[in-house]
């Protein structure tokens, strides 16, 4: 039994077929491709099409399985034996800048998110790295660019559209089905229906955005990571911090560094990053570059 070609405006891939291989490939962003094989992959263009998948999922006893933009490392869409539903091609956004909302679909990608926000003067947290798509990152609370600001992105959720395991869509706010959406607020890929739709708070852009990094030997890694731990939670919520120990391509050495990004108001500024330079070991730096006004486009660039 298969989906009637006339029912789907996407595509209904089984195994063996021509393009079922490509299209099982391509469910994961990354190089590390798992050894198991959906028994069929639909390639889906619209909400009826999800919910003709999850019917014809039910009808042939078949667990299904979600993928949005790819980025699970371990492939977790990608199972033996069910319906790989591919949300790959829903990436419509829709902003009311009116109500600080936007309306986008589960594989719309952070830079295009906020592409369309920054014309209105809004922001809305995002993965850090441009090619994470929001379904599965908001689903698993997502943490993202100034979320120490404005909270994991799920809590920003406002509604969402899902297919429930009946194959029935609804749509799911404070009012209706709250359940629904109290799950979706950090279920992650446990979550039982497949979201179509989130409507997402948006927030008031930063004015600025500003970035240092500092470099030290690597035998100065306890001190520097130590004395990160302790200042990082006094930190303004404005700041976030990262350090990587490990290899520094620009140097050619290993070496420990620590970069702080700060997303500025009018009220706020250069004054955010000061305590990284108030660290004891501050003149053993081999490299630095200190608040270095940056964009989120360029910001997107390197964690890429």
């Amino acid at each position: 039994m298969t989906i009637p070609a006339a029912q789907l405006d996407g595509v209904l891939l089984r195994t063996g077929q021509a393009g079922y291989e490509q299209a099982r490939l391509d469910a994961v962003w990354n190089a590390r491709k798992p050894d198991r094989y959906p028994a069929a992959i639909l390639r889906a263009r619209s909400d009826d099409d999800v919910v003709a998948g999850v019917r014809w999922a039910i009808a042939n006893d078949l667990p299904v399985t979600v993928r949005s933009g790819g980025h699970s490392w371990v492939g977790n869409g990608i199972r033996d034996g069910g319906l790989l539903i591919d949300l790959s091609q829903l990436q419509d956004i829709e902003v009311d800048p009116a109500a600080r909302v936007v309306r986008v679909r589960p594989a719309v990608r952070g830079p295009e998110i906020n592409q369309a926000l920054a014309a209105h003067g809004l922001y809305f947290p995002t993965g850090h790295a441009p090619t994470v798509g929001i379904g599965g990152f908001i689903l698993g609370g997502g943490y993202g660019w100034n979320s120490r600001s404005w909270g994991p992105a799920c809590l920003s959720i406002r509604a969402i559209d899902v297919v429930l395991a009946d194959g029935e869509l609804v749509h799911a706010d404070d009012s209706n089905h709250p359940d629904l959406l109290w799950a979706a607020r950090g279920c992650g890929p446990g979550f039982f229906g497949v979201v179509t739709r989130f409507e997402l708070a948006a927030y008031p852009v930063h004015q600025k955005i500003l970035r240092s990094t500092l470099t030290f030997p690597m035998e100065l890694r306890d001190e520097v990571l130590a004395w990160t731990y302790e200042l990082l939670p006094a930190a303004p919520a404005a700041v976030e911090m990262s350090c990587k120990v490990g290899h520094t391509p620009a140097l050619g050495i290993p070496a420990v560094s620590i970069t702080s990004t700060a997303f500025c108001t009018d009220q706020t500024g250069y004054d955010l990053l000061r305590p990284l330079e108030s660290a004891p070991f501050r003149g053993q730096a081999i490299w630095a570059s200190a608040n270095r006004e940056t964009t989120l486009d360029e910001l997107y660039a390197a964690a890429d």
